[in-house]
């Protein structure tokens, strides 16, 4: 497999993510493999295998792979099943205006 880098965090954040999330700077790597191979392995979903947005649904998940697995998997249903409301969206100079007055 070829290298796998995130960005770095500040030592704040760093504490956070590792209190908050359980991550483990020694298995972030290894974590975000399993989860691109799982990707990988998983024909129905048009997933992408980007690291930065693998070790945000770890995050959220608190790096519990199987929880990733299904946040991953649900996010890319839904997205895929509602393209046009989320995906493709063409505002309207009329429509822009009318939010901004209220």
């Amino acid at each position: 497999m070829g290298e796998i880098t995130v960005r770095e965090l500040d030592p704040v954040l760093r504490e956070l993510a590792r209190t908050n999330c359980n991550e483990n700077p020694d298995t972030v790597v290894e974590h975000i493999e399993v989860i691109k191979e799982w990707i990988r392995k998983s024909p129905h979903l048009k997933a992408s295998n980007n690291p930065q947005l693998i070790l945000a649904f770890l995050r959220r998940c608190k790096f519990n792979l199987e929880d990733t697995k299904k946040r991953i998997d649900n996010y890319y249903a839904m997205k895929n099943e509602y393209h046009d409301v989320l995906c493709e969206r063409e505002l309207s100079d009329e429509l822009i205006e009318f939010y901004r007055t209220g």
